[in-house]
């Protein structure tokens, strides 16, 4: 790049996705899995910079109580506009880390927490209740030759 910033895009394999599993005041499990879809390396003369995208799988296990009419798969402006309990209670039943290989030999581990759950008062396609998941990731670089100078940056 003229700028004097190298770029390197780096291969991983997932060592470790687990789902992490929440149960929901109204009986509703919630599963969340944080995914990595690709990671580079910027080196410019201020140092490493490591910028990754990444997308959460979220989803919805109710009883049959709680399932409605199904519905079309809804807009986040549309769940946005559709919440009537913004803050849903929440239990932790499982949290792991996920852990991905990479290429330079390093390893990236993301602890997935979840942060915040609205209920809305629409239905999916299968009839459950549509639920807005709000996530945090805490990522950490080891053992690599970047480990000691990079920090994460995600979307």
């Amino acid at each position: 790049m003229s700028d004097g910033q190298d770029t390197e895009f780096l291969d991983f394999d997932a060592l470790q996705e687990p789902w992490n599993v929440y149960k929901l005041s109204d009986d509703a499990i919630v599963k969340v899995k944080f995914v990595l879809q690709k990671i580079r390396i910027e080196k410019n003369t201020g140092g490493v910079r490591i910028v990754m995208a990444n997308t959460n799988i979220a989803v919805v296990e109710t009883p049959e109580r709680l399932r409605g009419p199904p519905g079309p798969s809804p807009s986040m402006e549309q769940i946005d506009q559709a919440i009537v309990a913004p803050e849903i209670r929440f239990d932790p039943v499982k949290q792991a880390e996920t852990i991905y290989s990479l290429s330079d030999g390093g390893l990236m581990k993301v602890k997935t927490r979840l942060v915040r759950v609205s209920k809305t008062s629409l239905f999916g396609p299968d009839g459950d209740p549509v639920y807005k998941v709000e996530t945090t990731h805490e990522v950490a670089i080891m053992r690599g030759p970047l480990s000691d100078k990079a920090h994460a940056l995600g979307p």
